[in-house]
């Protein structure tokens, strides 16, 4: 089957549906999915139908630029990536007063000039 098209066939194998479903990022790097169907019901024939569903793969492709949509990276200082932490994962006081402690006491003395840079530049492809 053609990248980003799936076939479903109808209980009685009579009729094929061709489903276009185009994963890609918004402008607040949230994943979304563009989706369209083409049925040999509607269209005729099964032939039209995938004809028709690679069309509209194309054109989304060239208008979502699936291929070319690049996020840069950004620079995160030890103190920031820290209090993420807090953020991805909620813990007890007593756990965050630990984790403080030891994170003022024996990472930070070595890691206070360095800035996390994440990876340069990725494709949406590559993020899964």
């Amino acid at each position: 089957m053609p990248e980003f098209i799936q076939e479903r066939k109808s209980k009685d194998g009579k009729y094929v549906t061709y489903r276009v479903n185009i994963p890609y990022y918004d402008k607040c790097n949230n994943r979304v999915f563009f989706s369209e169907s083409f049925s040999s019901k509607k269209y005729g024939s099964k032939k039209v139908a995938l004809e028709m569903a690679k069309e509209c793969r194309d054109k989304m492709r060239k208008i979502l630029n699936v291929d070319k949509i690049v996020i840069d990276s950004k620079d995160y200082s030890i103190d920031e990536i820290f209090d993420m932490s807090f953020e991805s994962f909620p813990l007890s006081y007593e756990t965050k007063r630990k984790h403080v402690y030891y994170f003022k006491r024996y990472i930070k003395p070595f890691c206070d000039e360095l800035s996390f840079k994440s990876i340069n530049k990725f494709k949406h492809t590559e993020i899964t």
